[in-house]
């Protein structure tokens, strides 16, 4: 009789090599599908992180030179005066968070006003400080603070009396701002971000890195920085390694105006390793479905196509044998069938599992709607002050002039209000910093719950406030503040148990008494500047009252 066992046994193995390399075949397409889809939603994502990040703090560096031309211009007129010199350095570092120090060196390098009231540094060996000297206005690359011993960037800007360099204004910034700005969009750390100078030195980093330190004052990420940053600093979003020897899908941006580099990165291996763990999941799935379920119905398979082989065999054996008793038997061809519909079930399992896979990738797309959120939130950030909510000065000194345009175009009428509270410095020096807080929020909460939707109300600076009502004559205008002031000689403010009552100066100007000038910037500028004289005027004549000019 012949051997059953070897056939049987050779088919047994072609089935299953053919399924191993069907189950293989699947894993690596899937592994290469959702990595590349990974990969292109990765990249779609740093670039978006990218450029949020690039205008914001090309924004913060702007507002921050813009701040100090204004110190400038103040320090220069109290230059002679240096107990108000000394005394308005004070005001100005508390009244801005991100404001460490303001000081005035003389030309030998001696702080004699500074607002921490330390007057015997000397910064004369300081590159900012020699720059200043020479004319120039700088922001420096990050220092360790001589006073405070924390990393600080610092402003340098030439003070001039009679056309001559009469000392050096000096502004400490320290860097919680610019890392809050990174950490916007970084909340679940999912990008590795730094800001450094055009050098290589490292400002600000993501909450992987800490802030510069006095150990890696002066350090580079990488220690060829030029060949690199001319490498990257030009390409669009691409992979490549970063410092650490990782690799990462990321970008370089260079921010001209404050000659700084902006790197945003992102670990391809994070989410890379889940997809790959997920594969080998589906392949130990594949390995104890053909163990479990594939290989007894193999066998059975085989045998029965090799039954009717063997049968055969043994037929011909009688027939040589002169045994003609036995016809042989004629078989159908149903098992081919049946092992079609087994492996349908298998692909069937196989595709559940890939549907999962798919879910975790749909989940993915969730986590960008997520930071599209953030980043609106980081938007809105920009143009709001935080304590009162209302709009801050950068926002609504941007808007007036094409509100002036809108008037002008279709002659209707114009009016700003500006709002000073009364006696504020008295309150806080009184009562303290938390108490003159939330008279700003009560005065704000008051003037929103009192303007129409159309006005614009934001923060001017400190106590002041500003209104810009369009559609608005003057006379109109003076109403509204009128019902204003009654409404807020109405509110008390619990002040350590006392009630403290509260009253606001306000000035109003229409775009009546402005000379067209054709500059929508300038007639701005002018309709403000005449608020504020209305505004000076009441305070003037006793305060608690409206002026308008």
């Amino acid at each position: 009789m012949v051997e059953k066992r070897p056939l049987r046994i050779s088919i047994m193995k072609h089935f299953a090599l053919a399924f191993l390399a069907f189950c293989i075949i699947q894993i690596l397409t899937f592994q290469y599908l959702a990595i590349t889809k990974y990969e292109e939603a990765l990249q779609n994502n740093v670039q978006e992180v990218d450029e949020r990040l690039k205008a914001a703090v090309e924004k913060w560096q702007a507002e921050k030179m813009a701040k100090l031309q204004q110190l400038a211009e103040e320090a220069n007129r109290l230059l002679n005066d240096r107990e108000k010199l000394q005394a308005w350095l004070v005001h100005e570092t508390r009244e801005f968070s991100e404001l460490d120090a303001i000081g005035v060196a003389d030309p030998a390098g001696w702080v004699w006003a500074n607002s921490t009231g330390d007057n015997s540094l000397n910064v004369a060996d300081r590159a900012y400080f020699k720059a200043a000297l020479a004319g120039k206005t700088v922001m420096s690359e990050p220092v360790i603070s001589r006073v405070t011993g924390s990393p600080v960037l610092v402003q340098a800007r030439p003070l001039y009396l009679g056309g001559k360099i009469q000392g050096i204004l000096i502004v400490t910034l320290n860097l919680e701002h610019l890392r809050e700005i990174l950490e916007m969009v970084n909340l679940d750390g999912d990008f590795q971000i730094y800001l450094t100078t055009a050098t290589g030195t490292t400002i600000v980093a993501s909450a992987e890195r800490k802030l510069l330190d006095k150990e890696q004052s002066g350090q580079r990420l990488y220690p060829d920085w030029k060949a690199i940053m001319e490498d990257r600093l030009y390409r669009q979003v691409h992979k490549y390694q970063n410092h650490a020897g990782e690799p990462v899908v990321g970008h370089w941006s260079y921010l001209r105006k404050a000659d700084w580099v902006l790197i945003v990165e992102s670990n391809i291996n994070k989410m890379a390793d889940q997809l790959r763990l997920l594969a080998f999941e589906v392949a130990g799935i594949s390995l104890l479905l053909l163990i479990a379920g594939i290989m007894p119905l193999f066998n059975y398979l085989s045998k029965r196509l090799t039954q009717p082989l063997e049968e055969l065999v043994e037929a011909t054996q009688r027939i040589a044998a002169g045994d003609y008793s036995s016809p042989v038997r004629v078989y159908s061809y149903r098992e081919i069938e049946k092992l079609a519909l087994a492996i349908n079930e298998m692909m069937a399992q196989l595709q559940q599992v890939r549907a999962e896979a798919e879910a975790t990738l749909d989940e993915l797309q969730e986590q960008r709607g997520e930071l599209e959120r953030r980043n609106r939130l980081l938007e809105e950030m920009a143009i709001t002050d935080p304590l009162t909510q209302c709009y801050n000065r950068r926002y609504v000194m941007n808007r007036l002039p094409s509100e002036v345009a809108h008037a002008l175009r279709y002659g209707e009428p114009l009016s700003v209000i500006m709002v000073d509270v009364d006696y504020f410095k008295n309150i806080n020096d009184t009562y303290g910093h938390l108490v003159g807080d939330e008279v700003l929020r009560q005065v704000a909460d008051l003037l929103r719950a009192s303007t129409r939707k159309a006005d614009i109300l934001g923060r001017y600076g400190g106590e002041e406030f500003i209104i810009i009502c369009p559609s608005t004559s003057g006379s109109a205008a003076s109403q509204l503040a009128e019902r204003m002031r009654q409404k807020l000689a109405e509110v008390q403010v619990d002040a350590q148990g006392e009630k403290l009552p509260l009253s606001a100066s306000f000035g109003v100007a229409d775009l009546v008494g402005v000379p067209s000038l054709g500059d929508y910037k300038t007639m701005a500028n002018e309709l403000v500047n005449r608020a504020d004289m209305a505004l000076y005027r009441a305070k003037a004549e006793g305060r608690n009252r409206v002026v308008m000019v």
